[in-house]
């Protein structure tokens, strides 16, 4: 079902719902069988998503292993264009400067361009011989629509920077990590204002920040982030936000996390979640919006302006439409809403969600191979003029208590020290203090 342009359900309102479905992509030659493995808007064309998918269970000969499927909402039926290649994709992302090169990065560690122009298949890849060596999780294409290159990071603990016109060899490549220990990097972004500074989620549930470039290229913090491996990361795009470095993370201990670029302790974590959290990101336009996909099939919008702890709106895959949860009301989890196109039972995970350029949709993708486009309600995509500065101060506000907490948490450890000092003084004063046996004593 679509409301695409030219639909009689376009002008169906969405205020009094949190999210609406708009589209649903699925095409069973294509998808039956295959996860989705990243979803990616268009910068050019705002009504074309790109979709990669995992190999299949049991491929056959003439089944290729990597595959993208580039959607329309002006056609739900069937994807305009369909890209191959030999390894599955593992990440997507759409050239800056040219909208109809899309980059992929592989499992194989390959990183893959195609032309929309020219052919079904890569028209360049790297070499086995240089590059990456294992899955590429993290493509991120940085600079403007003239002047961008492309970023990468692998499990295989390597970042690298590359020119769109040139895979043969990287421009840069350096380890993240020490050299007998490399940190395997499961996904990454770059802070909007500083796109030098990378921010790198790994396996080892710690996020990791790196410069890219000449003498910055070193590891230079770390935040003691998740109990599992980090399965996303995304920097809060906000202007107004851009002083404090702002970004998210999620990870498979069913958290997502908020985190200041300066400080090595989240100031907020989101703990309404049933299983593993795969994905969150920021709204473009609404600073305090943000979407979370997880393993429950659950998409959650929360409105941290509203309630720093429960979602605002919770549609689970396949549901119609979804009833928004008003301020003030009961902090508990959200019932499911709305009449689903698909049977709760079998309800798959969702593993990424990505935003319009606009902030009115959002884009879903599960393990089962079906893309879910929502539309959102107005509160969350025309915010009011001070919800920045709204959310700032409750930004300053949490950063104040933890401080404090950790403040406290530094005068009980003191405590505990100068107890334990007192003790050792006291046993030592009182061994000190006992007479020694007499000779005479020890004869008799």
């Amino acid at each position: 079902r679509s409301y695409a342009d030219g639909d009689e359900d376009e002008d169906r309102p969405v205020a009094q719902e949190g999210m609406r479905l708009q589209a649903h992509f699925f095409d069973e030659a294509h998808a039956k069988h295959r996860a989705i493995t990243s979803i990616e808007w268009s910068f050019k064309h705002p009504e074309v998503v790109a979709a990669a998918y995992s190999a299949r269970a049991s491929q056959t000969g003439n089944d290729p292993e990597g595959q993208v499927c580039l959607w329309s909402l002006g056609l739900p039926t069937t994807p305009e264009l369909t890209f191959t290649c030999p390894s599955p994709v593992t990440s997507v992302a759409f050239s800056k400067h040219s909208p109809s090169i899309l980059i992929g990065g592989c499992y194989n560690g390959q990183i893959v361009i195609w032309d929309a122009r020219d052919k079904a298949t890569p028209v360049q890849r790297t070499p086995s011989s240089d590059g990456h060596t294992q899955p590429v999780y993290g493509t991120l294409v940085v600079g403007t629509a003239h002047d961008s290159s492309l970023i990468t990071a692998s499990t295989d603990g390597h970042v690298c920077s590359w020119s769109l016109d040139m895979l043969a060899k990287p421009m840069e490549s350096y380890q993240l990590g020490q050299p007998n220990r490399a940190f395997s990097v499961t996904c990454m972004t770059a802070l909007p204002a500083d796109s030098n500074t990378l921010l790198c989620g790994a396996e080892d549930g710690i996020v990791y920040q790196a410069g890219r470039l000449g003498n910055d290229r070193s590891l230079v913090q770390r935040f003691a982030s998740h109990y599992g491996p980090v399965t996303s990361i995304h920097a809060n795009p906000c202007p107004a936000l851009q002083d404090l470095g702002l970004f998210t993370t999620t990870s498979v201990d069913w958290t997502t996390r908020i985190w200041h670029w300066k400080s090595q302790e989240p100031i907020h974590v989101l703990d309404d979640f049933s299983d593993f959290v795969m994905d969150a990101q920021w709204s473009p336009v609404h600073p305090a919006v943000l979407c979370a996909a997880d393993g429950m099939g659950a998409l959650s919008l929360f409105n941290l302006n509203q309630d720093m702890e429960v979602p605002a709106v919770r549609i689970y895959a396949g549901e119609e439409s979804s009833t928004t949860r008003q301020a003030g009301s009961a902090a508990a989890p959200l019932p499911a809403a709305g009449t689903s196109v698909m049977p709760a039972t079998v309800r798959p995970a969702l593993n990424h969600c990505r935003w319009t350029a606009d902030g009115r949709a959002l884009a879903a993708g599960d393990t089962a191979g079906n893309v879910w486009v929502y539309a959102v309600a107005e509160p969350y995509s025309h915010p009011a003029e001070d919800e920045a500065i709204r959310f700032k101060k409750r930004l300053h506000e949490l950063s104040q208590q933890q401080q404090q907490q950790l403040q406290q948490q530094q005068q009980q450890q003191l405590q505990q020290q100068q107890q334990q000092q007192q003790q050792q003084l006291q046993q030592q004063q009182t061994a000190g203090a006992t007479p020694a046996a007499s000779p005479s004593a020890e004869r008799r």
